[in-house]
């Protein structure tokens, strides 16, 4: 189940009025979140993003289901690692191999995947986690 509204916006009987809130991805992910009485919201994956637009052939979302979505980037809990090195100036010449923690977000503007670091600021909109019986 998806959260209608972005985070910091609420549902006002047909729209979800308010400004959204940007927040940097780590405070998204160490509190917990506590909606509508239950606490159990949580980050969608870019897959479960991904699923939210390209119906109808539309690139955005769907703005009768999800009404006043900004066309900006929302967060996923879907991590991209990207290695890279930087030469080190000594006189033997070695190289350090840094690495950088970046997520995946999905612009609801353009419906693309990009990604951005932990630190960065970007919308949010929950889904609730649920178990599969089996």
């Amino acid at each position: 189940m998806w959260l209608r509204c972005s985070e910091g916006q609420s549902w006002n009987e047909n729209t979800c009025s308010g400004t959204p809130v940007s927040y940097r991805l780590e405070m998204v992910r160490n509190k917990s979140w506590i909606i509508k009485g239950f606490d159990d919201w949580t980050l969608p994956t870019l897959s479960n993003l991904d699923s939210l637009v390209g119906i109808g052939g539309n690139i955005t979302i769907n703005s009768r289901v999800f009404p006043n979505t900004y066309g900006d980037c929302y967060w996923s809990s879907t991590e991209s690692i990207e290695y890279y090195e930087e030469r080190e100036h000594w006189l033997w010449g070695d190289y350090i191999k840094k690495q950088e923690n970046r997520y995946w977000c999905l612009d609801f503007g353009d419906g693309r995947k990009k990604y951005k670091p932990y630190t960065g600021s970007s919308y949010v909109r929950f889904v609730r986690r649920f178990d599969v019986a089996g």
